[in-house]
């Protein structure tokens, strides 16, 4: 059974154990499914949207890829970009707090 694109791409990256540019990524998973240059243009833009999507692989900088168990915590996450703060907790809790009253209010009845 012949392989999927991404299929092929997370083999690679196993193999190759480093991150690859996304133009070598491409030209070796075209490689090994034997696609002609007509094939390779008309499936590139659809390798490159599975690739961003399949939350196994990672885009670091300068277009390069690779799986993302193999990067540390602080490469895949920008910490300035997390907060600690919810902005949507004061309304989580003035509607639990509402459901809370309500059930209060049935056990007086």
């Amino acid at each position: 059974m012949k392989k999927s694109m991404i299929e092929v791409a997370y083999d690679k990256l196993s193999e190759a154990n480093h991150p690859m540019s996304f133009l070598e990524l491409w030209d070796d998973v075209a490689s090994a499914l034997d696609f002609n240059e007509s094939q390779k243009d008309n499936n590139i833009a659809i390798f490159y949207s599975d690739l961003s999507m399949d939350a196994r692989f990672i885009s670091l900088e300068k277009n390069t890829w690779d799986l993302r168990k193999r990067q540390h915590f602080s490469s895949v996450v920008n910490v300035d970009d997390i907060s600690l703060e919810d902005e949507d907790d004061d309304i989580e809790i003035e509607q639990y707090d509402d459901i809370e009253e309500g059930i209060d209010d049935d056990k007086e009845e």
